[in-house]
């Protein structure tokens, strides 16, 4: 079992370095206005954690029940504009990029969690 553990961590770590490379192209594709960042945490994880810089909101509540909001966000959006989304860990981010993939957002990519965000060094806003 002990060697178990120190192989796991060593069969992850391409896929944690994938996420954190992920992040950086997602900041910089942002910063270009070439893509859209979202966030998909709850409002009480945003006014906890904070959230990536040039990242919009639409907690993935609104996005299950089609809010308006993300009615509008859809209407607004070009189907071939990239989208990188996350959430704390990557499990909703990863359902939301599939909700916009069956829309026809074919660059939709889940780039994983804030940590991920930190994790690569790139800013985040507190509230």
């Amino acid at each position: 079992m002990k060697l178990l553990l120190p192989l796991f961590f060593i069969a992850c770590l391409p896929v944690l370095h994938q996420e954190t490379n992920l992040a950086k192209e997602a900041f910089q594709e942002v910063q270009n206005h070439g893509a859209i960042l979202l966030d998909v945490r709850e409002n009480s994880e945003l006014e906890r954690d904070g959230m990536a810089q040039g990242a919009k909101s639409i907690p993935i509540s609104q996005i299950k029940i089609e809010d308006q909001d993300w009615k509008i966000f859809l209407k607004e959006t070009p189907k071939e504009k990239p989208i990188y989304i996350y959430c704390s860990a990557g499990g909703r981010a990863g359902q939301v990029a599939t909700i916009l993939k069956e829309k026809g957002y074919t660059k939709a990519k889940n780039i994983g969690g804030l940590r991920d965000w930190e994790k690569a060094g790139l800013p985040i806003i507190k509230k």
